[in-house]
C-alpha cells in the first residue's frame, strides 16, 4: 500500500484508462465523473470511500474519471497486493463486491 497525495483539481484516474489499482481516500474528497455524451458529476465521495475497484476485480478500462475537489490524501493498493489483502480478509472483499456490484448497476 502506498500513500498518495493530489492538490485540488488534480486528474486521479480517467475513464477509459486502464487499471490495477484501487484507492482509498484518507482527506478529502473527490469527483465521480461520467464522460458519456457529456461531462457530468455523478458522484462525491470523501474519507472511507474507495474507488477504481471495477478495473482492479473485473480487468475492465476505468468506467469513470475522478478528480479531487480539495486536497486529497489516498492509500492506493496495486493489483497483487490487493488481490493479497482480499484473499486474507474475506469481510473485506466481500464489502468490496458489494461496492463494485452497486456501482455497476445501470445509472439513471
Amino acid at each position: 500500500m502506498t500513500r498518495e497525495e493530489y492538490p485540488c483539481g488534480a486528474f486521479i484516474l480517467r475513464q477509459g484508462e486502464s487499471g490495477d489499482k484501487l484507492y482509498l481516500i484518507r482527506e478529502g474528497s473527490v469527483a465521480v465523473i461520467a464522460e458519456e455524451r457529456e461531462r457530468r458529476v455523478i458522484n462525491t465521495i470523501g474519507p472511507g470511500d474507495v474507488f477504481g475497484e471495477g478495473s482492479l476485480l473485473a480487468g475492465r478500462p476505468r468506467n469513470a474519471t475522478i478528480q479531487a475537489r480539495e486536497d486529497v490524501v489516498l492509500y492506493a493498493i496495486a493489483g497483487a497486493d490487493a488481490t493479497a489483502v482480499l484473499d486474507s480478509c474475506p469481510p473485506l472483499k466481500e464489502q468490496l463486491l458489494r461496492v463494485f456490484f452497486q456501482r455497476s448497476l445501470p445509472r439513471e
